[in-house]
């Protein structure tokens, strides 16, 4: 094996280690994670510290995919949504995801939506705030509030949301405070992981 860059022998030693190409092939197999395993035991973390149900969601055209999920223990709490796609200026991980578009990217999303009756002009000003704000709000009618905030990549590129989602009467003006810190907290979290896995 040593002949094929597989193994090299420690000078001095009678001991083997990993070569060039097992090296490369580990490189490869890290690079090609998908961004789901590295945030698994975020969000399993995020949730027991909130005992919230929180999700990792990216966006598809004018829509957003849930893509891993985990929950509080709260027996009361919202249920995991992965794998559901919804329009993504509905959500507050959506709007997270569209506030950081690049303006060409946004603009092409805004025409889509906008022939179907969208109050674009509404949603503009909401990006805005959310901009402003650093994350993404959403009160919805079942007395329940999303909260979102965006994952760059280790090229500054939005590459996906992670949002807590929990009934208004524990997310309150206060608590939301405290879930945006620790919304911020595991983004910054996943940004690390991202940044320290080596590029193709």
């Amino acid at each position: 094996m040593a002949p094929y860059d597989f193994v090299r022998q420690v000078k001095g030693d009678r001991t083997y280690v990993a070569g060039p190409v097992f090296v490369d092939l580990g490189l490869a197999a890290v690079r090609g994670m998908d961004i789901r395993v590295h945030a698994r035991p975020i969000l399993a973390d995020l949730a027991v510290s909130l005992n919230e149900t929180v999700h990792l969601a990216q966006l598809e055209g004018a829509n957003v995919r849930y893509l891993i999920g985990a929950e509080g223990a709260n027996a009361l709490r919202v249920t995991d949504r992965t794998g559901q796609v919804t329009p993504a200026h509905t959500s507050a991980t959506g709007r997270a995801l569209l506030a950081d578009l690049p303006d060409d990217r946004l603009e092409a999303i805004l025409a889509e939506i906008e022939a179907e009756g969208v109050d674009v002009p509404a949603l503009r000003a909401e990006l805005a705030e959310i901009r402003q704000r650093g994350y993404a709000l959403n009160f919805r009618p079942d007395d329940v509030v999303s909260m979102a905030t965006t994952v760059r990549d280790q090229n500054d590129q939005t590459v996906a949301a992670i949002n807590a989602v929990g009934p208004t009467s524990r997310m309150s003006q206060r608590d939301q405070v405290h879930v945006a810190r620790q919304l911020h907290a595991a983004a910054a979290r996943l940004e690390e992981v991202l940044r320290a896995v080596p590029q193709a």
